[in-house]
């Protein structure tokens, strides 16, 4: 309850940010960034981006600036949300006009110097809390735009830029859906988020497991992951190949190295 509070009034907040710049050439659903490592505020952005009539559009944390600039141009990305390590670079691109259609930035973490009125057109830097408290003052009812149907683009997907600039993929709400029909039967059920949110996977899996009234976990950093898959005691560990190849390395070198008495207690099926 107090995770879907937030993203309705995030949304709220957020709905009323956007009208600020609306005209008659501002696209129906504008498309809003979303730059952070794994954390609640990430999924509360996420969500609310629904609901309030925006397509998200993940960045990868380490992303250089001339790819992070070749995604925001070309979504023609109206305002990012991004955690404070971040905020300074996508200032600047406001800032030198590097990317035009760049309007706001909202700081997931709180500003020293937040606003003390109400979402004006001017606000180019505001906080996360101050969206969220802006939109719980807003009636439910009004919301600048109409939710996403599942005909809609929801999400825009961009590849890393590791094999040329960044390309994009759209994700509409009908394929999403797709995905979260399967019902995962585990009791309990528990997963962790762990790998960037610039890709779908992590998202589908904490999305499916929320579907599916299971419980998230959110991973303190790749430093700690072991750690936390240990504490958590997920029910289903998902992640990308690159992920499966590291525990593999470090599996092989712990063998190679005499250390057989971590896998002593493994049946031999042969």
């Amino acid at each position: 309850q107090e995770v879907a509070t937030r993203v309705f009034n995030f949304a709220k907040g957020l709905s009323r940010l956007l009208l600020c710049e609306s005209s008659d050439a501002s696209p129906q659903h504008p498309f809003i960034g979303i730059c952070a490592k794994n954390r609640l505020d990430w999924f509360v952005a996420d969500y609310a981006c629904v609901f309030s009539g925006a397509v998200s559009v993940p960045l990868h944390t380490a992303m250089d600036d001339v790819s992070t600039l070749s995604i925001l141009n070309c979504a023609n990305v109206c305002c990012v949300i991004s955690s404070q390590e971040y905020t300074n670079k996508f200032l600047s691109f406001a800032a030198n006009q590097s990317c035009p259609s760049l309007k706001h930035v909202i700081q997931m973490d709180s500003l020293q110097d937040a606003p003390t009125t109400s979402l004006s057109p001017g606000d180019l830097l505001v906080d996360m809390p101050w969206v969220e408290k802006i939109g719980c003052e807003i009636p439910s009812s009004v919301i600048t735009n109409s939710p996403l149907k599942g005909t809609d683009i929801h999400t825009v997907i961009f590849t890393s830029g590791s094999t040329g600039m960044p390309k994009g993929v759209p994700f509409v709400g009908d394929q999403l859906a797709a995905e979260l029909s399967i019902v995962t039967e585990y009791d309990p059920l528990v997963t962790i988020s762990k790998d960037s949110l610039a890709h779908v996977s992590d998202r589908e899996a904490v999305l499916s497991t929320l579907v599916c009234g299971g419980r998230v976990g959110i991973s303190s950093g790749p430093a700690h992951v072991f750690d936390d898959i240990r504490e958590l005691s997920p029910s289903i560990v998902s992640s990308i190949p690159r992920f499966y190849n590291i525990l593999y390395t470090e599996f092989k070198s712990l063998y190679e190295s005499g250390k057989r008495e971590l896998i002593q207690d493994v049946p031999d099926f042969t």
